[in-house]
């Protein structure tokens, strides 16, 4: 978990934000998305009265009465991840912890970004936690993978941080069990306090 994150399992009637937090939850079975936003916007809600919609790029959105939401969803290895922000587009990518060959990071890291994964600490899963961001940072943009792996410039990657080279994104990572999760905040110079549930 980054040290941002808290984890939160009571039922207590919560309050429709504060804007600056990102809710993400992480489950084996479906749900994810209506739960999350439940989380996000008032753990009462009736999950019938949030819809999950796509856009006509095909990028998730979640309507609770006329309010849209910005949501992202990740689905990897039986396991689904859904993150959402009351107001900014976000990004979730989760994939399963598992080592890629070395020749990988030449198609999507350049040669300073495959020096900067080094503070990763597994040198066999720190090209997977590179993609994992530039995912995530992708769907944020509202852009998926659209746009080229390569138009995400990693400055640093740790499990304590990310620093990207725009500084209008703001993108963590870390390991989740034996998957690892990332998460982007577009329009935002620091990622939001991330409230992770699971169920």
């Amino acid at each position: 978990m980054p040290p941002s994150t808290t984890s939160r399992s009571s039922s207590r009637r919560a309050e429709a934000g504060p804007p600056g937090r990102i809710a993400l939850h992480l489950r084996r079975s479906p749900g994810a998305a209506t739960e999350c936003v439940r989380r996000l916007w008032d753990p009462w809600l009736d999950p019938e009265a949030v819809r999950v919609e796509r856009d006509p790029d095909g990028v998730p959105w979640a309507r609770v009465g006329e309010r849209r939401l910005p949501l992202s969803i990740s689905h990897a290895d039986g396991h689904t991840a859904a993150a959402a922000h009351l107001e900014r587009r976000v990004g979730v990518d989760l994939e399963r912890l598992r080592p890629l060959p070395p020749e990988y990071a030449r198609y999507f890291l350049t040669l300073e970004e495959q020096s900067a994964v080094a503070g990763w600490g597994d040198p066999a899963t720190a090209t997977l936690a590179a993609w994992t961001v530039k995912e995530a940072v992708l769907k944020a943009r509202g852009r998926g993978l659209c746009d080229p792996p390569s138009s995400v410039r990693i400055r640093s990657l740790s499990q304590r941080g990310v620093e990207l080279a725009d500084p209008r994104i703001a993108a963590g990572c870390w390991r989740e069990g034996d998957h690892v999760v990332a998460v982007a905040c577009d329009g935002a110079a620091t990622l939001p306090s991330v409230e992770v549930t699971r169920g």
